[in-house]
């Protein structure tokens, strides 16, 4: 059994180049298949991802524009008039004049998929600047299924011309990052850790799989080590030993079950909650200050030990990494 410590990585800003390999790198983390990973694996990658349907991955980059303003009041009508026909509409966020001067809108590949097969389904015109924006060679492993039916839609649109243009994190002002900007974290942590994280409504989550990742074939499990547990070792070493027989039992008992032709997705219910896991969190700095608060800060109440052990830390590297936006947390 291997015994490691809770840790966190923060992704790097996203940009034009990296976006559908920072996708690919977010779905291989749910398979442990990251030595997969070469300069040009994404675009097959991301490919398999759409053929699979596999879209919750998409949810893990994203495009953020700035438009004309008649683009913009487009968008908004097209959105309101899916709402209308069909009962839903891919979640895009907006910001407007008022707001920065300028109009923004920005939204996770998943939902700028959703809204142009939506789109196509409805007979919804679409704009022809959002057309090239989406149907460039940069993003084609993810358009191509929709891309003639697209075709056919520009000429209904209301809307012709005007400007689409790509905007990065260095392209936004403070108050537009936390609206328009996601940013990811993987979290190494304990599957009881991972459990409060996924409660966060608005953010996407991939996580490392028990059901596809077969730990026999290491010949081992990984446990995250309770630092609590671990600073008890002199003065009361019965619960650190205790813990460690426990996990060490829940793995005998997990290679065993494999060993008898289980498969991973039946013999996980042996497991314990210690089970190292890793977790890839993406979400807008809006929503990153309110998990900071409940995690880190402890608005509603202390937070557990663990999850303490990963948050007060990384709030800590976001504010040298994101000036501004969360310099008022602080953690007691």
């Amino acid at each position: 059994m291997k015994i490691v410590n809770a840790g966190f990585e923060v992704f790097d800003p996203i940009d034009g180049s990296n976006t559908l390999k920072k996708i690919e790198r977010v779905a291989r983390v749910c398979y442990k298949s990251e030595d997969k990973i070469t300069p040009d694996s994404y675009r097959k990658m991301v490919g398999a991802l759409v053929k699979r349907k596999h879209f919750a991955m998409l949810e893990h980059g994203e495009v953020i524009l700035k438009v004309d303003h008649h683009t913009y009041e487009d968008l908004r009508c097209v959105l309101s008039e899916l709402s209308e026909k069909c009962g839903e509409a891919p979640m895009l966020r907006f910001t407007s004049l008022k707001f920065s001067l300028r109009d923004i809108v920005s939204g996770n590949m998943r939902a700028w998929l959703e809204f142009f097969t939506l789109c196509c389904n409805n007979e919804i015109g679409v704009n022809t600047v959002l057309f090239e924006v989406f149907t460039q060679m940069k993003y084609s492993p993810i358009f191509d299924a929709v891309q003639e039916r697209l075709e056919e839609n520009v000429a209904l649109s209301y809307t012709t011309g005007g400007e689409a243009r790509e905007l990065f994190y260095e392209d936004l002002s403070c108050g537009e990052r936390l609206v328009h900007y996601d940013l990811s974290v993987k979290f190494t942590v304990d599957r009881g850790v991972s459990h409060e994280l996924v409660r966060h409504r608005i953010a996407s989550f991939a996580q490392e799989s028990t059901r596809y990742c077969n730990y026999g074939h290491e010949g081992e499990i990984t446990v995250i080590e309770p630092y609590y547990f671990k600073d008890c070792r002199e003065k009361e070493p019965w619960k650190y030993h205790s813990w460690v027989e426990a996990c060490e039992k829940a793995e005998e008992r997990y290679l065993a079950l494999l060993e008898y032709g289980a498969s991973p997705q039946e013999a996980r219910a042996v497991l314990p909650n210690s089970l190292k896991t890793e977790i890839v969190v993406t979400a807008n700095l809006r929503e990153w200050r309110n998990i900071f608060k409940l995690r880190a800060v402890g608005v509603t109440g202390k937070p557990h030990p663990q999850m303490l052990e990963v948050m007060v830390p990384l709030l800590e590297e976001v504010k040298k990494q994101i000036p501004v936006v969360f310099d008022d947390l602080v953690t007691k």
